[in-house]
């Protein structure tokens, strides 16, 4: 059990003006949109909120579960990969080249410093512009199945460079995330 005092700030809306905020306290925070809310302007499908609560035989465990179950739109969906043991959790998911990409690092800019502790590498920090997911979350992500990486990359002159990678796992934390 987690006893300490969570606080967030809601990123879903509804007509209503309502929403709901989810943060386990050890991890990232999280929005948790009912069926009918809107995150980041789109509309949240309804099977990827029944992961919300934790009814896991709807669940999607990755990106690639929820390009498998013909969602095609860039977005931030809420999965829980297999032997996960906290609360589901939001990602990014890019649906181009082969699609069900699920986005572990981003850099658009310097606001958000990657010079950080052991903690914040392991929990994941950041926010939708440059963000680090986490090495406890990569961990069980990357051990559920086979997995692909895939660097895509815009040099400071704006040419779009990417570089693929036919496996890759992440160790857990007692091998240090090798």
């Amino acid at each position: 059990m987690i006893n300490a005092t969570c606080s967030c700030q809601g990123t879903c809306e509804d007509p209503n003006g309502q929403s709901a905020c989810n943060r386990h306290c050890l991890g990232s925070e999280g929005c948790t949109c009912p069926v009918g809310f809107l995150m980041q302007g789109m509309t949240v499908p309804m099977r990827v909120n029944a992961c919300v609560s934790l009814q896991r035989p709807t669940c999607y465990n990755n990106c690639q579960d929820v390009y498998d179950a013909g969602y095609r739109q860039d977005g931030v969906y809420t999965i829980m990969p297999t032997g996960w043991h906290g609360l589901p959790f939001n990602v990014s998911c890019k649906m181009e080249n082969g699609g069900g990409w699920t986005v572990l690092q981003r850099r658009t800019d310097g606001s958000t410093s990657f010079y950080q502790n052991w903690t914040a590498y392991k929990e994941g920090f950041g926010d939708s512009k440059n963000l680090w997911l986490g090495n406890e979350k990569l961990h069980y992500l990357t051990n559920q199945r086979n997995y692909k990486l895939r660097f895509d990359i815009t040099t400071s002159s704006g040419s779009a460079k990417y570089a693929e990678y036919a496996e890759f796992q992440i160790e857990s934390e007692s091998n240090n995330y090798k």
